[in-house]
């Protein structure tokens, strides 16, 4: 019985010590990181995904580089888009709707260069509060229920570029 505490107790220290170093944490703000690299906030871990979204997308994303820029530039200084960019730093949003509440649910964030995630928790927060204030356009593709929400994306945002309008 001792053996099979000392063994639990060993196997939760270990998962304890990888989620602490797969999370992000700035204020109040937690973000973790999942096994395939993608950062999102606590609180969409915690998400019940059923078999009732409909099957749809988003007809006006803001998807082009000259709006993704216009967007990102409200979020990021140029003095901070700099530093990332002396990085070579690129990331890619991922945004998940439920389109039949017709809400984004929450974002999620994936370096496209293997190395260290440098977006803060509150940079990231900021991404998702700008994309929640604008009004989507859902269009169905059919009836169909799925059991996974709806994901749009902006591309990569490449910071070096960001204040650049070529």
């Amino acid at each position: 019985m001792k053996t099979k505490i000392l063994l639990v107790i060993v196997f939760l220290m270990g998962t304890v010590s990888v989620f602490a170093q797969d999370t992000l944490r700035q204020g109040n703000l937690t973000y973790v990181k999942d096994l395939r690299g993608f950062v999102r906030s606590i609180e969409s871990t915690k998400l019940v995904i059923e078999d009732n979204y409909l099957d749809a997308y988003i007809s006006n994303m803001p998807v082009s580089d000259a709006d993704v820029k216009r967007i990102f530039r409200t979020i990021f200084s140029k003095a901070r888009a700099e530093e990332l960019g002396k990085s070579k730093y690129s990331v890619m949003c991922f945004f998940h709707f439920n389109c039949i509440k017709q809400q984004l649910c929450y974002a999620s964030f994936h370096n496209i260069e293997k190395g260290p995630f440098l977006l803060t928790p509150e940079e990231m927060k900021k991404i998702e509060d700008v994309y929640r204030t604008f009004k989507y356009n859902f269009v169905a593709r059919d009836d169909t229920k799925v059991k996974r929400l709806t994901i749009e994306s902006t591309g990569s945002v490449d910071f070096v570029d960001l204040y650049n309008d070529n």
